[in-house]
């Protein structure tokens, strides 16, 4: 779906995009800056994709998501302690109410503090605009309208009820990771709340969009 959507929109080498390594060591050290420490963030990367592979087997068919590939900032998002990332990390119904309920402008303006340092990094690869991606997005319009105003928008159209059975089989492989057992309920709760927070936000914002 989306996530071979956004590969494929990677290709356009005019569009800067986050690669999965950025996602686990975003910027270089000051050695590697000053040119006496090799930059190795990429092959570490990949290594810590192989650990992944051993700790969750399964997630590749759910995410197929390699160390080079394009992927989505929430983790990006999450070292400001909010955001998707962070919900997935167990069963969360006070953080994911406070989430999905609040304004997420100061999320955002952290996203956008940090792609401007990465790019500073980039600065002579000759991309002018970034490419984004995350559903995450959905719920949060107004913040990514008054962060990002000159951004581009693209909403692709899929059956509620597919995405909802895709995302519940997520969360549920998810969550038997972060508990020993974790109950029907607990996976199908964390669903609703996650696809009913996203929608709402989308249904409620998107007459307003231009």
């Amino acid at each position: 779906g989306t996530t071979h959507l956004l590969k494929l929109l990677s290709v356009d080498a005019s569009l800067r995009t986050l690669r999965r390594w950025q996602c686990y060591d975003p910027l270089p050290s000051r050695g590697t800056l000053e040119g006496t420490m090799l930059d190795n963030r990429e092959a570490e990367g990949a290594l810590k994709d192989l650990m992944s592979d051993v700790m969750v087997p399964h997630m590749r068919g759910l995410f197929d998501v390699h160390a080079g590939d394009a992927t989505e900032e929430i983790e990006i998002m999450g070292k400001a302690y909010y955001g998707v990332a962070i919900s997935f990390q167990g069963d969360t119904p006070r953080y994911d109410d406070d989430f999905y309920n609040n304004d997420q402008t100061e999320a955002y303006q952290y996203l956008y503090r940090f792609l401007q340092a990465m790019q500073w990094v980039q600065r002579d690869d000759g991309c002018q605009r970034w490419l984004l991606k995350t559903p995450q997005h959905m719920g949060a319009l107004p913040a990514v309208r008054n962060v990002f105003p000159d951004a581009t928008m693209v909403f692709t159209h899929r059956d509620p009820a597919s995405v909802f059975t895709s995302l519940l089989t997520l969360i549920g492989y998810v969550l038997r990771v972060m508990y020993r057992r974790p109950t029907k309920q607990q996976i199908l709760e964390k669903t609703r709340r996650m696809q009913h927070g996203f929608l709402r936000g989308l249904v409620n914002e998107i007459d307003r969009m231009n």
